[in-house]
């Protein structure tokens, strides 16, 4: 025992071995001072400093860019609203993402300065994502809800296109020199760091937004938004991609048998489309609940019939229609007030020729303006409208129809909705009094009169109608159907 711990080259042995343990330990990793890493966190500390000072500066100019071309483009102030609350929380979101790395602090080490500085990189990344993607639907939202007069345009969607190009610039802009510097640190460090943390950071932030996006989704649909289709597959999307990481990092674990992630990369497609296809009825969603009848004018075709888009009266003396209503039931008619409607009053269909005759006596209209009934409906009730009698835009027979297009949407064959598309000269007329009605403090209704019929009536909201949209709502008892479309379309004469 006493030689054998007396030999001195068993010590040197032991010794070669112990220095070829700590090279090899030492192998790959370079041993840094602590002046060269007090620089490398000053400088990267000073280079998200500054970043900082331009995320003061740029947002608050991009809210006022942006918000602005979104109001000036669209007209709808909500649009620009929640560009400007979307930007002034990506600011703040930036703010606290690069908080931890511009603090000053003597105490850090360059392991945990490289972890802090993969796991900014990966939030960066998927904020950044996110952001643009907002932006860029709230700019389909400005498209899909654009009315503009036709001369307008050409403008309108080059600063739309700006708009799209200027966002990705921006995310270029300010992502690049963050991924810059976060690689940088992690090459001069030369430091493995824990990447399993950034992977479940990301994968719970990735589920946060399938959530997110589920709900703005239900809300979109349920209150029939514009933008709820794009948004259920932009949904649909963030759903597979969910299924398919939770799948593979399901089949990491060796517990898990492979079947189950395969069956989960299978199934999850499969059965969100499905669902996404019964809601919005694409084939094999179920049966479709809409119906559409399509009538186009063809050229040469001339009216036997006068057909006008008119103006109704809506500013009435209130008790007008309480005056009506008083002489009809004078003389025995029946009639009902219509308070949230522009119609006077509703009489039944049998009643209206009585009714005309009685109020060309009583209640004379004032100059320029006309009593007009409406189609009888489902409960054989005629409407009372008073219009002008100056047409915005008006056909008469033996001239060619100012409908070239028109699209009865019905649902469970209950006339829902109905779209015309004017002629050229009909649409430059329209849209000069749409420029004339959009001046107004006050809300104004437009009917279709087709052979002194009032077929349906809207409110100019630049959504149904407006410059370039002709949406007339319907009514559930609306009798309106695919003859009497095609009726107004070639100037058939009513019976």
């Amino acid at each position: 025992m006493e030689n054998h711990s007396d030999n001195p080259m068993h010590e040197l042995d032991e010794l070669k071995q112990q220095y070829k343990s700590f090279s090899q330990s030492l192998e790959g990793h370079q041993i840094i001072n602590n002046n060269k890493v007090q620089y490398v966190v000053n400088n990267c500390r000073g280079h998200f400093q500054r970043h900082r000072r331009n995320v003061l500066i740029f947002y608050p100019l991009a809210m006022v860019l942006f918000s602005g071309s979104v109001l000036l483009v669209g007209g709808y102030a909500s649009f620009a609203v929640l560009s400007a609350l979307l930007l002034l929380v990506g600011m703040l979101a930036e703010l606290w993402i690069t908080a931890d790395l511009s603090l000053s602090s003597n105490e850090i080490g360059l392991v945990e300065w490289a972890q802090r500085h993969y796991a900014a990189k990966r939030r960066f990344l998927l904020y950044y994502i996110v952001l643009i993607c907002s932006l860029f639907y709230i700019i389909f939202l400005v498209g899909a809800t654009l009315d503009v007069p036709n001369h307008l345009l050409g403008t309108v969607k080059i600063v739309i296109i700006s708009l799209l190009v200027l966002s990705l610039v921006g995310f270029i802009l300010l992502y690049m020199p963050v991924y810059r510097q976060c690689n940088e640190l992690l090459r001069s460090a030369n430091i493995e760091v824990d990447k399993s943390v950034g992977k479940n950071i990301g994968f719970l932030f990735l589920g946060i937004l399938v959530l997110l996006s589920m709900a703005v989704t239900a809300v979109f649909k349920l209150m029939e938004w514009p933008g709820g289709t794009l948004l259920m597959l932009i949904a649909g999307v963030l759903i597979v991609a969910y299924a398919v990481v939770g799948a593979v990092r399901l089949r990491k674990r060796r517990h898990c048998p492979i079947i189950l992630s395969v069956l989960l990369v299978l199934i999850a497609p499969i059965m969100t489309y499905l669902v996404m296809a019964r809601i919005n009825k694409w084939p094999w969603g179920g049966p479709d609940p809409f119906s559409h009848y399509i009538v186009e004018a063809k050229d040469g075709d001339v009216l036997n019939a006068d057909i006008a888009l008119v103006e109704v009266c809506s500013n009435y003396r209130p008790d007008l229609a309480a005056e009506v209503r008083s002489r009809l039931q004078q003389s025995g008619i029946a009639s009902t007030l219509l308070p949230d409607s522009p119609a006077l009053v509703a009489v039944c269909v049998a009643d209206t020729a009585k009714a005309n005759a009685l109020l060309a006596k009583c209640c004379p209209p004032q100059k320029g303006l006309a009593p007009c009934w409406s189609l009888p409906d489902t409960a054989n009730q005629c409407l009372l409208f008073l219009v002008h009698t100056a047409p915005i835009v008006e056909s008469h027979p033996g001239q060619s129809s100012i409908i070239h297009y028109g699209d009865l949407m019905c649902r469970l064959q209950q006339p829902y909705l109905l779209f015309l598309q004017l002629c050229s000269d009909a649409e430059t007329a329209w849209q000069t009094a749409i420029f004339r009605f959009t001046q107004r403090q006050t809300p104004t209704t437009v009917a279709v009169v087709f052979d002194g019929t009032v077929i349906c009536y809207g409110v100019v909201d630049r959504y149904n109608i407006g410059y370039q949209n002709l949406n007339f709502q319907l009514s559930a008892n609306s009798t309106i159907s695919y003859p009497l479309l095609n009726d107004m379309i070639q100037g058939t004469k009513l019976i």
